[in-house]
Formats: structure tokens, sequence, C-alpha cells
């Protein structure tokens, strides 16, 4: 890691436990038992804002992809308070907006009418699905049908929070039991987390891969590195197979 980066990581965490107190009322000294998972976590979520922050500049039909890095943070707030089913609901919309994005970027007709017409039918997840094993940026990306059902299985789980599957939802919240880092919320969502943004990260580049590739060095650096080994490696073999 160049020291610009591990400086930008620095400065980037010290204004994300600033926020969580000054913003969102968290103690500061429950802080410190849950460093290092918020820190795993937030550095994962900075990958998944860069490259949304990216994909969202310039032209039309970003709306879906401009709330991806706006959910997601908020969904590490929640978890951070220990409302686990909010978060939870809020990690499944962002496979809906990234898949939406998708689908909208070659489908501008249907994405006035979702936004004129009060009768145009909301597109359901499965027809998302549906749409993407069809297309050539799919069937190109290795390890494509893992990514989708690994996606797939992910978007079901987190539906049975919507349904209030979690005991720990909101009513049953007491104003003071918000205010604390809660530690076991924190370390599920870091395993879900971890395991649903890098398969939303490899999708978005395996779409739109010139939008990453012209990204400075830095700025590919904070992407590749909420990946883990595996995707990885993948993503660089299919940005390899690409250019050759």
């Amino acid at each position: 890691m160049s020291r610009e980066l591990g400086l930008f990581y620095k400065q980037r965490t010290a204004e994300f436990r600033q926020d969580l107190v000054d913003s969102w009322a968290i103690r500061p000294a429950s802080l410190p038992a849950v460093d290092a998972d918020l820190r795993a976590i937030h550095r994962r979520y900075l990958g998944l804002a860069c490259l949304g922050a990216i994909l969202s500049q310039g032209g039309y039909r970003k709306d879906y992809i401009r709330g991806l890095a706006e959910g997601s943070y908020l969904a590490v707030i929640l978890a951070t308070k220990g409302l686990e089913n909010p978060s939870s609901v809020l990690l499944r919309q962002s496979i809906e907006l990234v898949l939406k994005h998708i689908y909208f970027a070659n489908h501008s007709i249907e994405f006035h009418w979702s936004l004129t017409r009060q009768s145009y039918r909301e597109i359901s997840f499965q027809f998302l699905l549906d749409y993407v094993r069809k297309t050539d940026e799919f069937s190109t990306f290795p390890g494509c049908d893992t990514l989708l059902a690994d996606l797939e299985r992910q978007f079901h789980v987190f539906s049975r929070f919507v349904h209030m599957h979690s005991r720990t939802f909101i009513p049953y919240k007491n104003t003071s039991s918000v205010t604390s880092a809660n530690a076991s919320t924190i370390s599920v969502f870091k395993q879900r987390s971890g395991q649903l943004w890098p398969l939303l990260v490899c999708l978005l580049i395996a779409y739109f891969p010139s939008k990453f590739v012209r990204a400075n060095k830095n700025e590919q650096s904070v992407i590749v590195r909420s990946l883990g080994s595996v995707w990885h490696n993948r993503v660089k073999g299919h940005l390899h197979s690409l250019s050759s």
C-alpha cells in the first residue's frame, strides 16, 4: 500500500468514527471494542462507494447507482446500533440498485416510463436476474454462474428481514440500547457485507469495465482491495482478457 493510500484510509476512518459519535450518537467509550470489525467493514464500504461514485458521474439514468453508497452507509450505521433488521433490508436493497442500474443503462425508454408513469410496473428481482443471465457481459466474466447464484441466495436471505425475521427488530429496542456500538450485530454485518459487497463490485466492473479502467490508480486500488483475493484475481483476469 502506498503512503498516499494509507493516509487516505486513515483520514476516512477518522471521519467515519467522528460521524458515528457526532451525527449518530454512538458513545465513544463503546467503540474501541469493535474497532477492528468497523475498520474492516468501512474499508470494504469505501471500495463499493468509490466505484459507485465513478459510475454515477455524468450522463443520464444514474439515479439507482447514486443511491448505492448512501444506502450501504446507512446499513453500516444501523448495524453499529444493533438494528439488524433495517440494516439487512438495506443490504437487500443494494442488490436491487445494482441490478437496476445495469438494466436501465441499456433501456432508456423503460427508465423514462419508470419515472413518469404511475402505472409502470415495478421490475421484479427475478426479471432482473433473468436479464443479466442473457447478457454477453455476464457470460464472459469468470465465475459468473457462482457470482449470480451467491447473489440470488443472499437476496433471499435478506428478504426474510423485510418480514421482521430478526428478534432485534427496531420496535423492541429502547433508546439507550442504540447509543452503544453493538458488537454482536457488527460481527454479523461484517460477515454478510463481506460476502455481498465484493459480488456487487465484480458485477459492476463486469458491465462497466471501461469506467473502472479510466479511474486513477488510487481509486482502482481502493476498489480492488474490497474484493478479497479470489474475486480480485477473477477481475484482474477478466480485464486482461478484454485488453488482449
